[in-house]
């Protein structure tokens, strides 16, 4: 319902880390009663909450590599990883249906660009970009990296 949520807070970026998600309205009905059938897993949680916001990857931007897919690798500081555990990430929102949006939350030591996926209630897809608009606010937003010191 349009207007039912309200968001307590957009400050929720605290030392660098995400510590809460903002607390939605009593007495909003969800999507979930609204539709027959049982309640998605998904629907408990955002009872109280309004988004969940998690790794959009397991790593930050990575350098283009034109391999046969298969192939590539990605560094992290925990080693070598296949880009085949990427689409785990996206899984969260994906699989059930819910809308998600990935937010600039800063950058790097080395500039670059560091994302959270923001997930919404089923069929509030506004609810997921009102928060990725109010977390930009607090972190900044996107800021564009400096390509030019990051040339080979």
């Amino acid at each position: 319902m349009p207007g039912c949520r309200t968001f307590a807070s957009a400050s929720c970026w605290m030392t660098g880390t995400l510590v809460s998600a903002a607390r939605s309205a009593r007495g909003c009905p969800t999507p979930w009663t609204r539709s027959p059938g049982p309640a998605p897993p998904w629907a408990d949680y955002f009872a109280d909450i309004d988004v969940f916001v998690c790794p959009s990857n397991f790593t930050t931007a990575i350098t283009h590599d034109s391999r046969p897919f298969d192939e590539r690798r990605i560094t992290t500081p925990d080693g070598e990883r296949s880009y085949s555990e990427q689409p785990f990430w996206i899984s969260h929102a994906s699989l059930p249906g819910l809308p998600a949006v990935v937010a600039p939350a800063g950058l790097t030591p080395a500039g670059l660009p560091v994302g959270v996926q923001v997930i919404g209630p089923l069929f509030e897809d506004d609810t997921a970009i009102t928060f990725a608009e109010l977390l930009a606010e607090v972190t900044g937003g996107y800021q564009a990296p400096d390509l030019a010191s990051s040339a080979p």
